[in-house]
């Protein structure tokens, strides 16, 4: 075979590879695009009142219909519809086989054996927003030890699927420890909002094969509440949902290896090239700035920068070092904590100590850590907070050892994830003093209602302090390599040390440290082969720990990513198809 035909039947074998990897999703993916926003308040009684946007091109069909099955103890009451502001009017009676101009602006609904069709004319073809509002009685069940909603907004059977898709489900009994999941979809779903509106939020971010919503109510009642399930309990009620899902690991889960293996194995080899490449070609992240020059250079095309960068100021490092996304969010989160921690050895606020622990055939380091006083002599109340979390993981003795921290952070994650958000807040909250940035209120559409956001803009002299930080990121890379002559000062090194921390390149600096300037550890406190490694062991595990126990939180209902598969196949509401017909 001449190299035209070998290059000829390469090309037809990717074609081929590429057409049966991505089969499925492009037909799930093909037809005009679907937008569905989906409003439902619930009510003291049980209730539920539901609005449903469909921002679709209807082109096809005399009428858009959606079924209601699985409704045992629910009844549909007051369906209306709206097609871009204009109200249709409502049939008692409604006649599937009628005209297209019989059902021009109409509406009804249709009792079946199974449940309810809420039906709709399509007037004029082409794209519309329809707006469908109803209520359902008995749309939340008693339970025998708490009230859950499980009800399908999307069915498997629809003809048509949207492609983007919001579901917000509020009032009565919404709070922060509602337990929530999402089923048939890819996306997100958790608890937002502030005391006295919280809601419910699922916003998909891909394919949408169906929509189930579950939420459990530990707490608070509904006085009317269907009792279809009366006798099951919630827990019970949750472990058939999660059945099959990706909220478990039975086998059953939905998500598309097959498709993202053979993907891999087609285009493994161009990623691995883009990824070699795009390490020191990577354009960097795009901000904006008041001046309006919101593109930044490429990475390597940014000068090395040898001083300590942000002022010397670790909060507003870190701060700058995720904008400009530098460094992935849990390796900031670990290296911010590690500086923090290297810097009270250094200035004297902790005490670092190093035993030797002999064994009956053999002798290990251990490390400890003392905390001696109450921290009110730290510079930022970031600090004494972390100070004060340090000081309680160290038990009565207010000597740190080993793994104290760790345990710690597994059951009081959510103090040390709100630390990180409060650092973030107060950095944000100086930029305008500082001159880096200006807050603006601007307009962005949630679902059906426009909401004030609150934006920064950064000022030319914060891009100045971002590119010395890539500078600096560049200037350690390369250190070894760009015949620097040796720094004989302690206090720069140290400082190289904390800042390199936060970047997650601690190790590599160390490793310069002991090449370039040997008798660095008999002039610190800090000794590289001991207090910083083992201040990076103390630290890294626990913020582990902590990402860990987030998420595993979120699979047991505090929110998180959606399940593709799963949702309960003999409980809950709704579904049934839809679509044109």
């Amino acid at each position: 075979m001449n190299s035209k035909k070998r290059k000829k039947g390469l090309a037809v074998v990717l074609v081929l590879l590429l057409c049966f990897a991505f089969a499925v999703p492009l037909a799930a993916a093909s037809g005009d695009d679907f937008g569905l926003d989906i409003e439902v308040v619930l009510a003291e009684d049980g209730s539920a009142t539901i609005k449903e946007i469909w921002d679709i091109n209807a082109n096809q069909g005399t009428e858009i219909y959606k079924q209601l099955f699985n409704m045992d103890g629910m009844e549909v009451h007051d369906f209306q519809v709206e097609e871009d502001g204009k109200k249709y009017e409502q049939l008692e009676w409604w006649d599937v086989d009628a005209s297209q101009e019989e059902k021009a602006f109409k509406s009804g609904v249709v009792g079946t054996d199974e449940g309810y069709e809420l039906c709709f004319g399509v007037g004029e073809y082409g794209r519309h927003k329809y707006e469908l509002s109803y209520k359902i009685t008995g749309f939340v069940y008693q339970l025998e030890d708490a009230f859950a909603v499980n009800f399908q907004f999307v069915s498997p059977e629809m003809n048509v699927k949207p492609n983007e898709m919001t579901i917000k489900i509020s009032g009565v009994n919404v709070n922060p420890d509602t337990r929530v999941y999402g089923f048939g979809f890819e996306g997100d779903i958790h608890v937002e909002g502030e005391e006295g509106d919280y809601y419910i939020l699922a916003v998909s971010d891909g394919e949408v094969d169906y929509a189930n919503v579950f939420a459990g109510f530990e707490e608070g009642s509904f006085t009317d509440a269907n009792q279809t399930y009366a006798s099951r309990s919630l827990e019970d009620m949750i472990d058939e949902a999660r059945e099959g899902s990706d909220y478990t690991d039975s086998s059953g889960g939905g998500f598309p290896w097959f498709h993202v293996i053979v993907s891999v194995i087609f285009l493994g080899g161009i990623l691995t090239a883009v990824t070699a490449s795009s390490k020191k070609n990577k354009r960097l992240k795009t901000l904006e700035f008041t001046d309006g020059r919101n593109e930044l250079p490429a990475y390597k095309d940014v000068n090395y920068f040898r001083d300590i960068p942000a002022n010397k100021d670790m909060f507003l490092f870190y701060y700058i070092a995720r904008q400009a996304d530098l460094v992935d969010e849990q390796t900031a989160q670990s290296g911010l904590v590690s500086a923090i921690l290297l810097n009270w050895i250094r200035t004297k606020k902790v005490e670092f100590d190093k035993t030797e622990k002999k064994g009956i055939f053999s002798s290990k380091d251990t490390f400890t850590i003392h905390f001696l006083d109450d921290g009110n002599g730290l510079s930022t109340p970031m600090e004494k907070v972390l100070y004060g979390y340090f000081r309680e993981a160290a038990g009565a003795n207010l000597v740190l050892e080993d793994k104290e921290f760790e345990h710690w952070c597994t059951k009081n994650y959510e103090s040390m994830t709100g630390w990180f958000a409060s650092v973030d807040t107060a950095v944000a909250g100086m930029l305008g003093k500082n001159g880096y940035g200006e807050t603006q209120t601007v307009k962005q559409k949630v679902m059906f209602f426009d909401t004030n956001i609150i934006k920064t803009i950064y000022t030319p002299k914060f891009r100045e302090e971002l590119l010395h930080c890539i500078g600096f990121k560049r200037f350690l890379e390369e250190f070894g390599s760009l015949g620097e002559k040796q720094v004989k000062e302690v206090v720069l090194w140290e400082e190289y040390l904390l800042f390199a921390s936060i970047l997650g390149m601690a190790d590599k600096v160390e490793k310069e440290i002991g090449r370039l300037y040997p008798e660095f550890n008999e002039q610190s406190d800090i000794d590289i082969f001991y207090t910083s490694m083992a201040t990076r062991a103390f630290v890294l595990h626990s913020i582990s720990n902590v990402h860990s126990a987030e998420s595993a939180a979120r699979f047991e209902g505090s929110g998180g990513s959606t399940s593709f598969s799963g949702g309960g196949s003999s409980f809950g509401g709704g579904g049934g198809g839809g679509g044109f017909r």
